[in-house]
């Protein structure tokens, strides 16, 4: 009887056992599934980072360009405005004077456009896109 008492014994310890072994071995697999699901995670939210970066930096491109364009029709509106004003306070003038004075004023400013766009950087916004993946 003791010996049977001792055989059962003996068979709790080593199913324990093995049920522990079978525990550290599940919680290692798992455990390593888990590193793998972070690391992926982590590499697909330094993707989305550098997306949204890229459209953080087309969008401020997008902004200043059009500062430049805000800037350059003000920049013609008053100088039309000079050229009107500077017309109308010429009324000792007669009319084919005036618009011989307007022709010459507009082309004057005419060439002033010409020579501030050929100082222009060239537009650098060529660079093409990352293609999308399927």
């Amino acid at each position: 009887m003791k010996d049977l008492i001792l055989n059962i014994r003996e068979l709790k310890l080593k199913r324990d056992y093995e049920c522990e072994e079978n525990d550290k071995k599940f919680y290692e697999k798992q455990k390593e599934s888990s590193e793998y699901d972070v690391q992926s995670l982590s590499e697909r939210v330094d993707k989305m980072e550098n997306s949204i970066g890229n459209i953080v930096s087309k969008i401020d491109a997008v902004l200043n360009k059009m500062a430049a364009m805000d800037r350059a029709k003000t920049k013609r509106r008053e100088n039309m405005n000079k050229i009107l004003n500077t017309i109308s306070e010429s009324g000792d003038l007669d009319e084919k004077s005036k618009r011989h004075h307007m022709e010459k004023m507009v082309r004057e400013e005419l060439q002033r456009w010409d020579s501030d766009s050929s100082l222009r950087v060239p537009n650098t916004s060529s660079i093409p896109s990352p293609k999308k993946k399927k």
